[in-house]
């Protein structure tokens, strides 16, 4: 369950800075023993971003550098 929160801190985190939420999804996500799970939810939170027009388009490229 705390890896859909630690995955919505994270979509917050882009939303206000990109450049910020870049540096901490890089380290978290290379670091991290679970990082598999945190990045399905990552998806899940991309597909939702999809219909949020320019923010969301700029939302799905960050995201997809680390959910790929």
């Amino acid at each position: 369950m705390w890896f859909r929160q630690v995955a919505q801190v994270f979509y917050n985190l882009i939303r206000l800075n990109l450049e910020v939420a870049q540096h901490l999804l890089h380290k978290v996500l290379w670091n991290h023993k679970e990082r598999k799970r945190i990045v399905l939810h990552l998806r899940l939170i991309r597909r939702r971003t999809l219909y949020l027009g320019d923010m969301g388009n700029a939302l799905v490229r960050i995201l997809n550098k680390f959910c790929n």
